[in-house]
């Protein structure tokens, strides 16, 4: 005997038409009778099948995942009252499937182990899901023809309360708040400040914050004139309301000018004059109190101007700008990827490629067997369009849907297929970034200074005794100098004299001495290059990629 939890729901809007939930669970018992079927739950729900946020909703799912093995069937009388949203009924559709429960309706039963049915499900679910969209609709059109005509239908704001005119029609009046209302605009137009005025009305009885007295004195519903928002191809604009006014025009479009005067004053961006002759200022920190260093120039007796890098704050550190800058080009020059390097990470990224392959099959194949089943969907609909089971307006809304499925899985079927030429593109820039940063470094703007600077240096650094100092620094450079010379080159010696960071932060043992020792490096090593693409001018273009070795030999993406 199959095992089933009935399901009754009507909308507050569907009760006061005559809806009964007892109806629809009367019906369920005599169905349940006539087909010896088990009920083992009952429940009534009175909220919209616009999704399924609803509480007895989310209690039955609680029950069925304790329940599991316990029940066959979720019975309701038709498919608007399991759902009027078809997405979402598709999802939940699935969900109790894997709970190996059935939905069905008793009245519009469907049997899915023949495929084509499924296209009577979505039928079934998008005639609801349509009424709705149509209710919505009119409703907005109703709402927006009544502002039109001058009324307010929505929550009477501060001042006004929410009554009737003698022909039943929505009208706003005023209310015992109304004179403070009056009182707040008047202030704020004499000058006075919203802080100040917010204190004065509460000592008057009317608590507002600060921020909700800022949309009370936008609000032109003061003035009666009603917002008529932007709508296909009508613009927005105020038009008369019929309700009385608080306040005169004129004193409301006065204090809108006190206010956008005073929102541009608070927005001004605070005027920062990038100079070439200090790129890193704001980057480097004071090597005493740890505040941000700025800069500045100064002339001698000479009339030649000097730069130099200094705190403002304990005023215990000053460093000649070109001294500086010219110790953090020679970092940078000093950054360099041998050809066994390159060899080495070009390996790396052809098995991270190879590893992936047989997913992104996987993945393709997917979405090629969803495109197909979405064009047989689309050739139901057109036959049950031909049959005359199906409006065209109905046909057109539901073929808009599929069609945009469809252009989305052929989006994503065209980026699996680039995914390796993107990998290749990203390798040989990234090789070429690393390789020429200090060239990059000295050409680049003052602002793409910067950015080279805090992709090295993630936080702030400092300079003292002709060195830079970091808690923390970009790992593949970290790695760059932490392997010995054999290994990587020349250059290591000259980076570590130029940065003191690794008494702080490499661990014991890490740079080994023997050739067994580089080895170990290598199942240690994890990279991460910044790939940069400079057009000009223009703003250089990031990508991130991260390789993981791990002791195994098999890199992975992080």
């Amino acid at each position: 005997m199959e095992k089933a939890v009935l399901m009754a729901r009507v909308s507050s809007d569907e009760q006061a038409k005559g809806y009964s939930l007892d109806v629809q669970q009367e019906a369920l018992k005599r169905y349940c009778q006539l087909n010896n079927i088990e009920v083992v739950y009952t429940f009534k729900e009175d909220h919209s099948a616009k999704s399924f946020e609803r509480p007895e909703f989310k209690q039955f799912l609680t029950y069925a995942k304790k329940h599991k093995n316990d029940i066959d069937l979720l019975l309701f009388t038709s498919w608007d009252r399991f759902s009027r949203n078809t997405a979402d009924a598709y999802d939940m559709i699935r969900r109790l499937n894997a709970l190996e429960i059935q939905p069905q309706a008793i009245e519009q039963p469907i049997d899915f182990a023949i495929p084509e049915n499924k296209a009577m499900l979505a039928f079934y679910l998008a005639i609801p899901e349509i009424e709705n969209d149509r209710r919505s609709i009119k409703i907005t059109g109703g709402i927006r023809a009544a502002w039109k005509a001058g009324r307010w239908t929505h929550m009477a704001p501060k001042g006004y309360k929410n009554s009737r005119d003698d022909q039943n029609k929505p009208l706003i009046i005023k209310n015992e708040e109304a004179q403070l209302i009056e009182y707040m605009f008047k202030e704020i137009a004499k000058g006075t400040t919203q802080a100040e005025v917010k204190i004065a009305l509460a000592k008057k009885g009317m608590k507002v914050s600060k921020a909700h007295m800022s949309r009370l004195l936008r609000n032109p519903l003061y003035m009666a004139k009603i917002p008529i928002p932007a709508m296909d191809d009508e613009q927005a604009y105020l038009t008369e309301a019929v309700h009385e006014a608080i306040v005169t025009e004129k004193l409301y479009w006065k204090v809108q000018d006190i206010l956008d005067e005073n929102f541009t004053k608070r927005n001004l961006p605070k005027k920062t004059v990038q100079k070439e002759e200090l790129p890193l200022r704001g980057i480097v920190n004071c090597s005493h109190c740890g505040n941000t260093l700025t800069g500045s120039g100064s002339r001698s007796r000479t009339k030649r101007r000097y730069f130099y890098y200094h705190c403002h704050h304990c005023k215990q550190e000053r460093h000649s700008a070109p001294t500086v800058n010219d110790k953090f080009v020679e970092l940078l020059q000093n950054i360099q990827l041998n050809q066994g390097a390159q060899e080495l990470y070009q390996l790396m990224i052809k098995k991270l490629l190879d590893t992936n392959k047989s997913e992104n099959t996987v993945k393709k194949n997917k979405l090629n067997d969803e495109l197909v089943k979405q064009q047989q969907r689309l050739n139901n609909l057109q036959e049950l369009l031909l049959d005359k089971k199906l409006e065209a307006e109905d046909y057109a809304m539901l073929k808009s849907k599929i069609e945009k499925d469809m252009r989305r899985l052929k989006t994503e079927l065209s980026a699996q297929t680039q995914i390796k030429s993107t990998y290749e593109q990203y390798l040989e820039k990234g090789i070429s970034f690393i390789n020429n940063v200090g060239k990059l470094y000295e050409q680049g703007t003052v602002s793409q200074k910067q950015k080279i600077a805090g992709s090295i240096f993630p936080e702030n650094f400092s300079f003292s005794e002709n060195k830079f100092r970091t808690t923390r620094i970009n790992q593949a450079l970290l790695y760059i100098v932490m392997i010995d010379k054999g290994l990587w080159g020349k250059n290591k010696a000259d980076i570590v004299n130029n940065i003191g960071l690794f008494r702080m932060v490499e661990s014991e043992g890490f740079e080994p001495s023997s050739g067994e020792g580089n080895k170990r490096i290598f199942y240690m090593l994890s990279w991460t290059l910044f790939f940069r693409e400079w057009n000009g001018s223009q703003q250089p273009i990031y990508s991130l990629v991260a390789i993981n070795f791990t002791h195994t030999s098999q890199p992975c993406i992080s």
